[in-house]
């Protein structure tokens, strides 16, 4: 019982452990009150329907950069009390402190095609490309939309001109890398 004892102490001193404070670059998962949430959500078969990454702005708060009706930083707490029963998940790829240059991407706008690349995002796909680009990191492999959960939404993937093998990236693909690590999660069930 001391050997086990000891191991973990030894195990929390050498940094093995995931510190549940917020840090930028973790990235938050939540389900919004919102009808494209709820199509989101559909479509992947999670209840894990948006996500954002945890930045610092100037004034060292806590904020979220992600994608409502364009690229926003938002504060952690309204982030947070935003979604339904204000539950959320952190989750985070590194413990290596990670600086995100949160303001290019706020010049950029919302991407209703869902096309993955340009200059437009959408929600998981902002996510997606800050962990690819800059920080050198693919948390998760596109996949043709064909793949998820459409039926039902065929009228609106045509309206947007979205094709059943363009690549696409739900919050729950991200939710799922094996490349990330939950920090915090007040979800009662997220089917994963």
């Amino acid at each position: 019982m001391k050997k086990i004892y000891f191991l973990l102490v030894a195990l929390l001193f050498m940094g093995c452990a995931t510190d549940p404070t917020p840090r930028v670059g973790d990235i938050i998962f939540q389900s919004p009150n919102s009808h494209e949430s709820d199509m989101i959500s559909k479509i992947s078969d999670s209840p894990i329907s948006h996500c954002g990454i945890i930045v610092k702005k100037d004034d060292g708060s806590l904020h979220v950069l992600h994608i409502a009706d364009r690229p926003m930083v938002t504060p952690l707490g309204s982030f947070i009390n935003h979604g339904k029963k204000n539950q959320y998940c952190i989750k985070r790829a590194t413990n290596e402190d990670v600086e995100i240059d949160y303001k290019k991407y706020l010049r950029g706008e919302k991407d209703y095609r869902l096309v993955l690349g340009g200059d437009k995002y959408y929600e998981a796909e902002l996510v997606y490309r800050i962990y690819q680009e800059d920080l050198g990191i693919e948390l998760c492999e596109p996949r043709p939309f064909s793949d998820y959960n459409i039926e039902g939404f065929e009228p609106m993937l045509m309206q947007r001109s979205i094709k059943p093998n363009q690549p696409y990236v739900t919050p729950s693909d991200i939710f799922n890398s094996p490349k990330l690590k939950e920090v915090v999660n007040t979800y009662t069930d997220t089917k994963e």
